[in-house]
């Protein structure tokens, strides 16, 4: 039978031995060394080992979902809510338009020759226009019903840009205006006999005060 191989460690001498830990423990303290020298990670770099680790990449996957379905669906609900608004624009506008063509119409009949007991066609008319009377043709859309003219243009105030805001402003003061004018009207027409009923003349004079300063003012709902 072959003999065991000797132990080369074995062979070593005490001093050998000796001289081989001290090496090694000089290796371990120069790689301390010059480990405390290397310059530390800075942040951008432990960012990028620990994205690239596997909670990392599982983190960034699920903040990046979220973050993309939360962004959906808040612009969902924006592009939702700006075509509500633009719906209730047009709603207003058609409403408003619809409306000072009754104005309108009611206005050129103040022109017409009619007899002292017809005058009060066309007041009511506009009386009916402005207060947005169901029972009439007066209102466009159900629900606009009994609701005045100055209520639609200040909630269509509400909706428009900024640029828009004066003319919607200003068509609102003259509508308040001819509001006050048809109420004033409205006892004479009511009771022909008292006080004197709507003569021709007057009638003309309120045809020439809403053609010039109403209608300017709501040019933005008028039908050529």
């Amino acid at each position: 039978m072959g003999q065991d191989k000797p132990n080369k460690l074995s062979e070593l001498s005490e001093q050998k031995k000796a001289q081989i830990l001290l090496e090694e423990k000089y290796r371990h303290e120069v790689r301390q060394e010059l480990g405390k020298l290397a310059p530390p990670l800075n942040w951008r770099k432990r960012l990028w080992e620990f994205l690239n680790s596997h909670f990392g990449l599982f983190l960034l996957s699920s903040v990046v979902v979220g973050f993309l379905s939360w962004g959906y669906t808040q612009y969902d609900k924006q592009r939702m809510e700006y075509n509500q608004k633009i719906s209730t624009i047009d709603k207003l506008d058609a409403e408003l338009t619809h409306r000072c063509y009754a104005i309108k119409s009611a206005t050129a009949s103040l022109r017409k020759p009619l007899p002292n007991m017809q005058w009060f066609q066309p007041i009511f008319q506009m009386k009916h226009a402005l207060g947005g009377d169901p029972g009439t043709d007066g209102v466009l859309f159900p629900e606009h019903k009994d609701r005045t003219m100055v209520g639609l243009l200040s909630e269509l105030l509400t909706l428009v840009s900024d640029g828009e805001k004066t003319q919607i402003q200003e068509a609102r003061e003259a509508v308040s205006e001819l509001t006050a004018v048809v109420e004033a009207e409205m006892p004479m027409v009511i009771d022909p006999d008292k006080p004197e009923p709507i003569d021709r003349v007057r009638a003309k004079t309120v045809a020439n005060s809403i053609e010039k300063i109403v209608m300017p003012a709501l040019k933005r709902w008028s039908r050529n």
